[in-house]
């Protein structure tokens, strides 16, 4: 432990970890209000974590998605060796979107800032988040190699001491289809990343830290300590299961055998079907995660995330497999692949801890993808209205009689009429309701019961509430 450092009892412990939590929190929050693209303020494709100056993970915000949270620590440790900290200045950004260092395909870009205090490194922020788009083919399965996929950012700097890479920068506008949005969440990333730089040392002056080891050592050895505990309930033993899926244009296999021994638990993937010529591949950093994610989930869903967490779980898989291809296998889609791991996992505890196992892990999402111009533009113009508060158009872009004949052409947007007047443009009276909501009709309905209302006064009240002006007087 630090010899500056204070002795950490129970209750600071709790408040240095609540302000951590807080710090990534806000960065996150700092993310969806300015980011570009929906990706990370609408579908929350993003996660922003803190770790101590050796990689080990700290916190990720309490929105963060697994796969994020099990791989971008081990990025920083990517560019720890890769770099060494001894090439990192203050005011220095970096960035990749390497798969196999990364999340495990190139959509995903992670931004690094390296913190220093007093002229020593004592932690980072990280990010990272999908982008609209990174060049290449459209996400699809047909890629046969890495290389199809789109722009490659090894790892490097994207800001060198306070200054930009303008090249950097260009090349990678040069090469997305939608470089404002990408680029723009990039720098939204930046931001979030010297966010956290700025609340963390703040955090660290008003605790009088020196360093975040001490700190993140207590943390780690109670987080390791409980997960322990929780592998040391379940009866030693090597538990297996396997499954098989459709595939592309074979079945695949899926297999897994889970060893528990002691305080220790080990995945061993071996069995399971060789790499495909298809962008299915996971790497072994996104299977870990999976892997990390289920067994968390099983038996201690409510540890807090940090690397303690990791200490006493093992991965393993044979080298060239679906869930450990060699490079440049095509990985784009490899959640489709990834996402079956919980399965595997949640089927070899249910033989040892049934009660403890989800009966379904809710997962592989399939989804059906289509892209093209005029969709595109469609897809971009619904966006722009759904955001000025109107209700869902489908039935006005693609009116029912066009649908038998030319489904895929897409309608003017109808302009809003005012309740009570005609739309410009002819809509069934069964589209009307999804396109303008009940604003019609209750106006309408309004009208008719008023004038059926004043239609039931007896003669003599009718035109009460119209009384004849005053008679002026004449002038003489």
């Amino acid at each position: 432990m630090d010899a500056v450092s204070p002795p950490f009892d129970a209750i600071t412990l709790e408040v240095l970890w609540t302000r951590l939590i807080s710090v990534v929190d806000e960065a996150a929050k700092a993310i969806v209000r300015t980011s570009f693209s929906t990706l990370s303020n609408e579908a929350n494709d993003f996660a922003c974590m803190l770790t101590d100056a050796r990689g080990y993970s700290l916190a990720q915000n309490t929105g963060s998605i697994p796969s994020f949270i099990g791989t971008l620590p081990a990025t920083v440790r990517h560019f720890l060796r890769a770099m060494g900290p001894t090439a990192m200045r203050p005011g220095d950004v970096l960035i990749t979107n390497d798969a196999w260092m990364g999340t495990g395909h190139m959509s995903d870009v992670s931004v690094l800032k390296p913190i220093f205090r007093a002229g020593r490194l004592v932690a980072f922020s990280a990010t990272t988040s999908h982008m609209p788009d990174i060049g290449g083919r459209l996400r699809a399965i047909e890629a046969r190699e890495v290389f199809e996929e789109g722009l490659h950012i090894p790892l490097m700097k994207l800001i060198r001491e306070g200054r930009a890479d303008d090249t950097l920068i260009e090349m990678i506008r040069a090469n997305v289809r939608t470089p404002d949005q990408t680029v723009g969440d990039i720098w939204a990333q930046v931001g979030a990343n010297e966010l956290m730089e700025k609340r963390l040392l703040a955090l660290m002056d008003a605790a009088r830290l020196e360093s975040l080891d001490a700190l993140g050592d207590e943390l780690f050895s109670r987080a390791e300590r409980a997960m322990r505990e929780a592998i040391r309930a379940v009866p030693d033993g090597t538990y297996r299961y396997a499954m098989r899926t459709d595939g592309v244009d074979e079945p695949l296999d899926y297999r897994v055998a889970l060893t528990i021994a002691a305080d220790e638990i080990t995945a061993d993937y071996a069995g399971t079907s060789p790499q495909q010529p298809r962008a299915i591949n996971c790497v072994l950093a996104y299977t870990y995660a999976m892997t990390a994610y289920a067994i968390k989930c099983a038996l201690l869903p409510g540890l807090a995330n940090n690397e303690g967490m990791y200490r006493p779980m093992r991965v393993t898989a044979p080298e060239g497999c679906l869930l450990n291809p060699r490079f440049p296998a095509a990985v784009v889609s490899r959640a489709v692949t990834g996402h079956y791991v919980p399965v595997l996992l949640f089927g070899a505890l249910h033989q040892v801890v049934p009660d403890r196992v989800m009966a379904g892990a809710g997962s592989p999402l399939w989804a059906v993808q289509q892209t093209g111009r005029e969709r595109a533009l469609v897809a971009e113009q619904y966006l722009v209205d759904a955001r000025r508060g109107r209700r869902a158009q489908q039935s006005a872009l693609f009116q029912r009689e066009a649908a038998a004949s030319r489904i895929w052409r897409a309608r003017p947007l109808p302009r809003r009429a005012r309740p009570g007047h005609r739309l410009r443009v002819r809509v069934g009276r069964a589209d009307r309701r999804l396109v303008h909501g009940r604003a019609h009709e209750v106006r309408g309905a309004w009208l008719r019961g008023r004038w059926r209302r004043r239609a039931r006064r007896r003669p003599d009240q009718r035109g009460l509430d119209r009384q004849p002006p005053p008679a002026r007087p004449q002038a003489r």
